[in-house]
């Protein structure tokens, strides 16, 4: 096993790189855990940097998602738009908005659209935090259809000019 190199020659900078050469490729799972990129695996190995990087979820198995009007509905987008389904944990989440939406007088039709749009070019995030935005952006806007949604303009009385019978342009 090496040594580990001084602290004053990690300053980043790249001096000494050259004196500091592996002589030969480090085995990955080796002793150090990291390897040459040296990242902080544990020993419990990559499993555990897996599910650390897919939000914590549990290791041991599948996330329960029960169903419920909104997972219904992402279950069916994703079967329309590949691109789209989610599954597990983003899964449940998302459903549970989704499900708040639609009981809060969103029409299954136009929630639809407001998820199945297309994904932006180029995709800086996950499928399931495109999503996430979408339904959030849903949730701050007016239900379509209510009287808060609709957009309500006072009777436009003519202009005491225009002639009622005659179009007025």
């Amino acid at each position: 096993m090496r040594e580990a190199a001084p602290a004053q020659r990690t300053d980043g900078r790249g001096g000494g790189i050259e004196e500091d050469q592996e002589g030969g490729p480090v085995p990955a799972g080796g002793e150090q855990g990291g390897g040459v990129t040296g990242d902080a695996t544990s020993a419990a190995g990559p499993e555990a940097k897996t599910a650390a990087r897919a939000g914590g979820a549990p290791a041991g198995g599948p996330v329960r998602v029960d169903a419920s009007p909104g997972v219904d509905l992402l279950l069916a987008i994703g079967a329309d738009h590949p691109e789209l389904l989610l599954t597990g944990k983003t899964l449940r989440d998302q459903g549970l908005m989704a499900t708040g939406l639609l009981g809060a007088g969103w029409p299954v039709p136009l929630l639809w659209e407001v998820i199945a749009r297309p994904l932006p070019e180029p995709l800086r995030k996950t499928v399931g935090a495109v999503i996430s935005g979408r339904l959030k952006a849903a949730a701050l806007m007016p239900v379509p259809g209510s009287a808060a949604g609709a957009a309500v303009v006072p009777h436009q009385a003519p202009g005491p000019d225009c002639d009622v019978s005659a179009s007025c342009q």
